[in-house]
């Protein structure tokens, strides 16, 4: 009787940058004799650091469908953070198509309202917004960050209007903490959309007694002996 020799399933390896999803280098098949071994490589990828892999990256060709992704982060790319933030262009502010890129398009002038959707920290602590696609501001006196949507109505006094405008949740002295970026500061207010009354620092413990949310979903803490502040900038110690 003889051998049956047979191939295994080929399997796909993808490079790919984790925060854009773009692919970093093309594709790679692997295929092999069913039960011969296989060896997935990390690469050395130029102004990239390697992130995370996630499928086996050792094992046996077999009957199985596998894929395998090694997922790569730019080399001065020290901490991402999804935001929901506006900005207002305080002087003439410059664009780039990247963090830590080149400049694009004409600077935008002062006065005008940007919303940001990501906070990128380099290695060197300086905070980047990317307010499109392929749109960058980079931090500075020239740029200020709002405290809610310039666009949206101008929001009546919180307490006085609990019923219509906010749903108000009675919080037992939940800890909390400050969830920025390292080194960095957040505003806290008298009141949810009131008026700046200081600052938390990142990582600083907070305990919170009440919770707000408005018509649109943002959610606004109030905490013990600091005021108010908002909800994306917070990790909840609920466990």
């Amino acid at each position: 009787m003889g051998v049956n020799f047979r191939t295994g399933n080929p399997i796909w390896v993808y490079y790919t940058d984790v925060d854009t999803g773009i692919n970093l280098r093309v594709p790679t098949l692997l295929k092999g004799m069913a039960g011969e071994q296989y060896v997935v490589h990390q690469l050395d990828i130029p102004r990239y650091k390697f992130f995370k892999a996630t499928g086996p990256l050792t094992g046996t060709f077999d009957d199985r469908q596998k894929t395998v992704h090694l997922y790569y982060r730019k080399q001065t790319w020290h901490k991402i953070k999804d935001v929901n933030l506006y900005l207002q262009t305080m002087a003439p502010t410059t664009l780039f198509d990247q963090v830590d890129g080149m400049p694009v398009e004409s600077p935008m002038p002062a006065g005008l309202f940007l919303r940001a959707f990501q906070l990128i920290e380099t290695t060197n602590h300086v905070l980047w917004y990317q307010i499109n696609a392929d749109r960058w501001v980079k931090e500075g006196d020239h740029l200020r960050v709002l405290a809610h949507d310039p666009y949206a109505d101008e929001p009546s006094p919180v307490r006085a209007n609990l019923e219509s405008d906010f749903t108000y949740l009675k919080l037992n002295h939940l800890p909390a903490t400050v969830d920025f970026v390292p080194n960095g500061k957040v505003a806290v207010y008298d009141q949810a959309y009131g008026t700046e009354i200081g600052q938390v620092a990142d990582g600083q413990k907070l305990i919170l007694t009440g919770k707000i949310m408005d018509d649109n979903g943002v959610v606004w803490y109030e905490a013990v002996d600091h005021g108010y502040i908002n909800g994306s900038y917070l990790k909840l110690e609920e466990d």
